[in-house]
C-alpha cells in the first residue's frame, strides 16, 4: 500500500513569490477578459500563512462570491507553479478595506461635517439648504 503522503508534493516557497505569481494570475484573467476577477484579485495582497494556506481579503460578500468561481483554476495554478499540493485558499470579507457610499447629499455632509465642523457654519452662512 503506497501512503498519499508519498506523492504529495510539499515545496516551500516565500510569501514575495506568491504575491508575484497572484498578479500573473490576475493578469491572465486580464488577457481572457475577465476584467472584474482579474481586479478583485489585485485589490490586496494575498498573505501566505502557516502550513501553505493563502488568506485573502475582499470588501464585500460579492466579491467573494465572484472569486469562487475561480477558486478550483487558481489553486491548481499555484499547486501547480509552485509544486505544493499543501495549499490552500479562504476568501475574508474585510469591510475595513471597502470604501463608504453615501446614498443622499445629507449623508455625504453628515461624513464631511464630522471631519470638518467649519462646513456647518459655511453652510449656514451661505443659506444652503441640502
Amino acid at each position: 500500500m503506497i501512503d498519499k503522503d508519498e506523492n504529495q508534493r510539499n515545496n516551500s516557497f516565500e510569501d514575495f513569490e506568491l504575491k508575484i505569481k497572484w498578479k500573473d494570475f490576475a493578469n491572465d484573467l486580464s488577457r481572457q477578459n475577465k476584467e472584474n476577477l482579474a481586479s478583485i484579485l489585485q485589490i490586496n495582497e494575498p498573505d501566505l500563512g502557516n502550513d501553505f494556506k493563502i488568506t485573502y481579503d475582499v470588501p464585500s460578500n460579492s466579491s467573494k462570491n465572484e472569486l469562487r468561481e475561480i477558486k478550483g483554476d487558481l489553486l491548481i495554478y499555484l499547486k501547480n507553479i509552485f509544486k505544493n499540493d499543501s495549499i490552500e485558499i479562504e476568501f475574508l470579507v474585510n469591510k475595513s478595506n471597502s470604501k463608504e457610499y453615501f446614498s443622499t447629499p445629507e449623508e455625504r455632509f453628515k461624513k464631511l461635517s464630522d471631519i470638518n465642523p467649519n462646513l456647518i457654519k459655511l453652510k449656514k452662512d451661505l443659506k444652503l439648504d441640502l
